[in-house]
This record gives C-alpha cells, structure tokens and sequence, in this order.
C-alpha cells in the first residue's frame, strides 16, 4: 500500500516537530508538556506585535530610561568599573536635576575604593543624600537575598541605604531551558518580626506607588509574577548610554537632561 505523496510530506514533518520537541525535552530535562508550554508561552509574544490591536490590546510600557553602562562609557573612563563610584554619582546627580521619579543602580560595589581614590566614595554617597533629600528615591541594588552584604558596613551609601529601606536584590531565576520567564518580588518571610527582602523591581515600583500595590500582582506562584515581555530590546524603552549622560550633566545641558529624565523612572545597569 503506497501513501499519497502529500501524505508522507505530512508525516515527514510531524516527525520533525516530534524530534525537535523530544530533544528540547532532553536539553531542557522537562516533561514534554512542559517544555511545549514555555514555548508557546514565548511564541505569545512574538506573534503579539503582529496581531490586530482588536485581538491582540497594544499596552504601553511605563516611562522608564535605560542608562547603559557600555562600551563607549569604558572607553570615556578609561578605568577599571570599580572605581566608578564618582562617576555614578555623576549619573545620580543628572537624573535628580533632570526631574527623575526614582533612580535605581543596578550596580553592586562590594567594598571601598579609598586606598585607590579617596574622593570616589564620598562624591556617590553625596549624590545619593541630596537626590533622596530632594523626594526621588535612590534604590541601590544587590546581588543575592540570601547572601549577608557585607558593603553594608564597608561602603558608606549601602549603610544609608538599608538604613532608609532603599536596597533590593536583583536576582533573577532562569528555567532549564536558560530562559527568564518569571520574577521573584519577595524573599521568603524570615524569622520573627522581620519583613522579607524585596526585589529590586518591588523595591522601584513600591516607592512610586505604596507597598500595597504588591497585592495586587496577579502571581502565577508564591510571590512570584510571569513577566509581560513588552517588546525587542532597545525598542521599548528609552536606552541612553551612561557617557552620554556624563557629557551633558558635565557641559550643563540641564534642557537635554530634563528630555531623558523628567517624570521618568531611571534604570542604570550594564548593557548585556
């Protein structure tokens, strides 16, 4: 018995899938079911932006500012990234003059920076007392919740910080496939009286918009969010390179500042 030719052409292609979808299943270490769910999760947003807004509502991204920490800004500074704190201060400085709602640094510095530079750590910590002083919270992140972070009691600006509630930590769990799919806000509830960490994001949105905004994060898992992909990089929200930021704050261009900056939330952290 002879199939007809579209016949084996179908079967040829079902076979395909099939092998692709057991050998992500191998990859991943994932039930079948599950893997084809995390994808068509992410085929979601890829087909969104092609659908008709009628199908498919169009949601606006929140007014946010990407200061990179790129490439261009090495080679501007032309020293090792530890011993930027100075420099960041800069960046903190012209995002408070230029009108920014909240800055958050998404840079960790583990200790001090005086045996190298005696002015560095102080000029960060000056640029975090007078943005905060001025009513735009300053979010300092840090790596790990779990982890004890001993620049609390080495750095100056990270003892402030915790002591005004303004840290959160930026760690980020990854399937098994290596995608990013979800978002932790809050740490396990510790012992006692103590409230648990919030992220760094939690820590953003919540000095914009109060703590109990936090109640009303659909969660998919304990106190845990699916996170709504807006669109490719570089193309849904405002990316602006941390020289560029330099240069103006540096020649007084409080008018270019006030155009990235004013009403927006100001994100600094490295470009990759």
């Amino acid at each position: 018995m002879h199939l007809p030719a579209k016949w084996g052409t179908w079967l040829m292609a079902m076979a395909v899938v099939l092998a692709s979808v057991l050998l992500s299943t191998w990859i991943a270490g994932l039930g079948p079911f599950a893997v084809l769910e995390k994808k068509s999760y992410d085929l979601d947003f890829v087909l969104r932006a092609k659908l008709p807004k009628a199908i498919a509502a169009v949601h606006p991204p929140a007014a946010i500012t990407l200061v990179w920490i790129d490439t261009p800004t090495a080679d501007f500074l032309a020293k090792p990234r530890m011993l930027w704190p100075a420099e960041f201060g800069e960046v903190i400085k012209a995002a408070t003059a230029g009108g920014a709602r909240v800055i958050g640094l998404d840079y960790y510095f583990s200790y001090p920076v005086t045996r190298w530079d005696e002015a560095a750590d102080p000029l960060f910590f000056q640029a975090y007392l007078e943005a905060t002083q001025h009513g735009v919270p300053v979010i300092l992140a840090y790596e790990r919740e779990e982890q004890e972070r001993s620049s609390e009691k080495l750095v100056p600006v990270y003892y402030q910080a915790v002591a005004d509630g303004n840290v959160g930590y930026a760690e980020l769990n990854a399937d098994p496939d290596s995608y990013v799919r979800t978002l932790e806000w809050q740490a396990k509830p510790g012992q006692g009286n103590q409230p648990a960490p919030l992220s760094f994001a939690a820590k953003i949105v919540t000095s914009i918009l109060g703590p109990a905004v936090l109640s009303k994060i659909p969660a998919i898992a304990e106190r845990t969010m699916a996170i709504n992909y807006y669109g490719p990089r570089g193309a849904t929200f405002f990316p602006i390179s941390m020289r560029k930021v330099l240069e103006a704050m540096r020649a007084g261009d409080h008018a270019l500042l006030e155009s990235w900056f004013k009403g927006r939330v100001v994100l600094i952290g490295p470009d990759d």
